[in-house]
């Protein structure tokens, strides 16, 4: 509910005065309590200590699999128009593509997709005075937060290796099962590729902004055969700071051919071209109900 709502009296039926006339239905006005003083602030999520945001979806107990979920509660029950304006919220630049408060009006789960880059484990999360409770209290949390690790501690384990087809220079892609924490993944020292002895390490590397359980690995310097291995030299994570260690694929190993999945491979293709015209720039940056 929003501080907008009314209440509608007879709406569902007329009620009857004690002589039996029926009250007109009106819809009125619901006032501010005049005794709540209180502003509201973050609190700790259930099964927390401190009062801090949180990786992943602490209501459906899931760390998200294909966009990054960070949630949050409130001291106090919300305006929900105001809790779920993404305007109020700001995360590495960039404002959440949905908001969803709980129907007790008290813990938020933002969501975080169509990004221009990923997003990492250290980017901290800025809420605004904008966000009101039920009463028109303002927020009074407005200095940036750290986010502290969601409940998930499973390895992030790698699904596939593709070569991305026809690809100048050559791209490898690495997809994994989590979402994953770009500062980890985005360090070119940490991934070499070895064809006979011949090893190079990826000129960039991007983590997906629209599918960040993908990495993409560009090499301009050197030629590969089918055959060449990719190895990994050093942790790389997922958003829950889980490392991974050797799950799924072990690396080293050697990526597949290109997908036969028309969709994805036009996709990989149209990343790989965004990450030439950036390879020499810096990062883009785009401004931009459940129980509990």
């Amino acid at each position: 509910m929003n501080r907008l709502n009314k209440l509608d009296v007879s709406a569902g039926g007329p009620i009857l005065d004690i002589n039996g006339v029926p009250v007109e239905q009106v819809s009125v006005a619901i006032a501010a309590s005049q005794d709540d003083a209180t502003a509201p602030v973050i609190v700790a999520l259930p099964g927390r200590t401190e009062a801090k945001p949180v990786w992943g979806d602490a209501a459906a107990g899931s760390y998200g699999n294909t966009q990054y979920l960070v949630s949050l509660a409130f001291s106090e029950t919300l305006d929900a128009r105001t809790a779920t304006n993404i305007e109020n919220y700001l995360l590495g630049g960039v404002h959440p593509t949905s908001v969803e408060l709980s129907l007790t009006g008290r813990l938020v789960v933002l969501s975080f997709g169509e990004l221009e880059s990923g997003l990492g484990s250290a980017d901290r999360l800025q809420l605004f005075s904008t966000i009101r409770d039920i009463n028109g209290l303002a927020n009074t949390e407005v200095t940036p937060l750290a986010i502290l690790s969601g409940n998930d501690t499973a390895a992030p384990q790698i699904a596939s290796m593709l070569w991305l087809e026809n690809a100048l220079p050559y791209q490898v892609v690495v997809e994994f099962n989590e979402v994953m924490d770009r500062d980890s993944v985005e360090v070119v020292d940490k991934w070499v590729l070895d064809a006979a002895g011949a090893a190079e390490k990826p000129t960039a590397v991007f983590l997906d902004p629209s599918g960040p359980t993908r990495a993409v690995l560009t090499f301009e310097l050197g030629a590969f055969a089918a055959t060449a291995q990719l190895g990994l030299s050093g942790e790389v994570r997922d958003i829950s700071g889980n490392a991974y260690s050797g799950g799924g694929i072990a690396l080293p190993a050697a990526p597949s051919p290109d997908p036969a999945d028309h969709a994805l491979r036009d996709h990989l293709g149209h990343v790989g071209g965004g990450l030439r015209r950036r390879l020499s720039g810096a990062r883009p940056v785009q401004r931009g109900h459940r129980c509990w």
